[in-house]
């Protein structure tokens, strides 16, 4: 990516030496100073700082250098005599001369070294042949500074500090880049400039939208690549492009052989080996079963019941068990077919892995099971999304009256924010209504199961989409908005119940603050209040009294502010808004996971 473009030159010359001058120069020997990129001329740089070969004298005054040359060379006006001797002044560089407000620039076609006898002074000095003499009997021998032995420069580029973000999302790359297509995934990788990963090194999948090689006359062509979205806001010259990407999912495959199929058993069952059963999001609009059951290298489909079998019918249905472990169930003949007689013929392809174990860090990966032709290493540059836990009995309780409640059909304005929340993968969402200049539209939050924001790239963004499309009204516009998770510490002093060890207590204060703030039970756009947390502290058993010293949002500008009265401090979460004009995502405030979220001091009459 280009992070610098050309210089602009300003006529202060705060970069060179004192007494060296720059000028630019044509071919016709007019001198130009510089004020930009936009003279499309040379620019020199003039190391040596001389007089003409004179002393001065009361016969001299008026003497310029056109006539001075013509007396001491007959018939050459282009010759000038310098003060000494120049040895690095070579053929082919430039010469500048000054006299007052005047300039000119000539180029040097010989030099010598030649003595001169004049001014009563015999000395050897440098003598340089022009390649012309306009204008040179102009420069008075009394008042002519010569400037030489001329470097022509390479300009630098400048930095560019416009920032990497959704507002500057159109990149221009260092060259040109072959290869690359629209919709085509990326990386980007680099510093991040706010929020809670201020100063840290991070990532994000992105998708390209639109593809430019620019013709440059001055340098080579180079790529300007679009992007579809960018959701953090990087620092330009840290950030780095990926295209290389393969999406992947979790789980280990098995090949398994479950029995022998008899048409003679209704209902034959078979338990696979290995668990958890991996379930996988492959841009539909459900997760999917990875497992394949083949009975006499014959594909059967799973169903959801057998119900709704016939006998013609090769399909079965699954069954998972309080331990994790799956059942194959096949039909009985009459809803759904019974598997031909074989031996071992019943084979079974899955795999194995699921949930919140396969959710890897960012660059966790590094090795690879089969290494296919021409790769060399691999890394994942983001942490993955959407996983979750098979649900416990509680989560069942909980979730089962949110799918009740649409129905697998979206009418109202509750109906996408239930429909969302029951989806799987979607930890939280809330859906709010807005106008987007013709019509109303509904903006929905969501946030993956773990916490994590669900970019456009994401499989889960995608069947999340094409399920809300398919139980929507179809004239009913919306979108899947992400959210600024903001995190916050909190430092505060316990005093326990004399018959308490603080040691003991503090514990129990802890977890339930990281419980009661956490992902799970924090809505986006809801503040956190200090009487909050101190309601929380004071009810946990043992605790008398709190004092809270500090409460502070990680990586904000005002860092660390020691609390002070009023009561009514609190951490204030952004409300979305969603409109032509602008657009500010919900912010989810919870407490720092790490291990400075939360500091605990015992309270003591000394410091009450």
């Amino acid at each position: 990516m280009k992070s610098r473009k050309p210089i602009e030159i300003d006529q202060n010359f705060s970069r060179i030496r004192e007494g060296d001058v720059v000028s630019n120069t044509d071919t016709n020997g007019g001198v130009f100073f510089p004020t930009g990129p936009e003279d499309d001329v040379p620019l020199y740089h003039y190391r040596t700082l001389t007089r003409t070969f004179h002393l001065l004298p009361p016969d001299w005054e008026g003497k310029t250098i056109g006539t001075f040359s013509q007396e001491k060379e007959e018939n050459n006006d282009k010759f000038i005599y310098l003060d000494n001797v120049y040895s690095r002044v070579l053929p082919n560089s430039w010469l500048v001369l000054q006299d007052q407000e005047r300039y000119e620039a000539y180029q040097i076609s010989e030099t010598g070294d030649v003595s001169m006898t004049d001014f009563t002074l015999n000395q050897k000095v440098t003598r340089l042949n022009l390649d012309h003499s306009t204008n040179l009997d102009q420069f008075q021998l009394r008042e002519t500074t010569a400037f030489a032995e001329s470097d022509l420069l390479e300009l630098s580029e400048t930095p560019i500090e416009v920032p990497v973000n959704n507002e500057n999302k159109v990149i221009d790359l260092e060259r040109k880049v072959d290869g690359l297509k629209e919709y085509q995934l990326a990386s980007i990788t680099g510093e991040i400039l706010e929020g809670v990963y201020k100063g840290k090194t991070k990532s994000e999948i992105t998708q390209i939208s639109k593809i430019e090689t620019v013709e440059n006359s001055e340098s080579d062509n180079f790529t300007r690549i679009t992007f579809t979205e960018i959701s953090n806001n990087y620092k330009r010259d840290t950030v780095t492009f990926n295209f290389n990407i393969a999406k992947a999912t979790h789980g280990e495959t098995k090949e398994e052989v479950l029995g022998s199929g008899d048409p003679s058993s209704p209902l034959q069952q078979f338990t696979l080996k290995g668990n958890p059963l991996t379930y996988a999001l492959t841009g539909d609009d459900k997760a999917t079963s990875t497992l394949e059951i083949r009975a006499s290298d014959i594909l059967w489909k799973e169903s959801p019941n057998l119900f709704e079998l016939g006998p013609g019918n090769n399909s079965y249905i699954t069954r998972l068990d309080d331990d994790g472990k799956t059942t194959v169930i096949f039909g009985d003949g009459k809803k759904g077919m019974r598997p031909s007689h074989g031996l071992e013929n019943i084979r079974a392809s899955y795999r194995i892995g699921i949930g919140k174990n396969g959710m890897v860090k960012a660059e966790q990966l590094r090795l690879l099971l089969s290494r296919p032709l021409g790769v060399r290493s691999v890394t994942n540059p983001v942490s993955s999304t959407g996983g979750t836990d098979p649900e416990v009995l509680e989560q069942a309780r909980n979730n089962a009256p949110i799918q009740m409640l649409t129905m697998g059909r979206i009418v109202s304005l509750k109906d996408f924010e239930y429909f969302a929340m029951a989806f799987d993968g979607i930890g939280k969402a809330l859906a709010t209504g807005g106008w987007n200049g013709k019509t109303r539209m509904v903006h929905i939050t969501i946030a993956g199961g773990n916490g994590e924001n669900v970019t456009c790239v994401d499989l889960l963004y995608t069947s999340l989409q094409g399920a809300i499309n398919k139980a929507k009204d179809p004239m009913q516009q919306f979108s899947l908005q992400q959210f600024n998770q903001k995190l916050f510490n909190l430092e505060a002093k316990i005093l326990v119940q004399n018959d308490r060890e603080f040691e003991k207590v503090r514990p129990n204060v802890e977890e339930q603050l990281r419980n009661k703030f956490s992902f799970e039970n924090r809505q986006f756009g809801q503040d956190v209040t200090l009487s909050e947390i101190m309601t929380v502290i004071q009810q946990v058993d043992g605790v008398v009294a709190v004092d809270i010293d500090k409460l502070y949002v990680v990586n904000e500008e005002k860092e660390s502010p020691a609390y002070e009265i009023p009561l009514n401090y609190k951490i204030t979460s952004a409300q979305g808004k969603f409109s032509n004009d602008t657009k500010t995502l919900y912010d989810l405030v919870i407490i720092n996971p790490d291990d400075t979220g939360v500091s605990l001091t015992e309270m003591t009459a000394t410091n009450e």
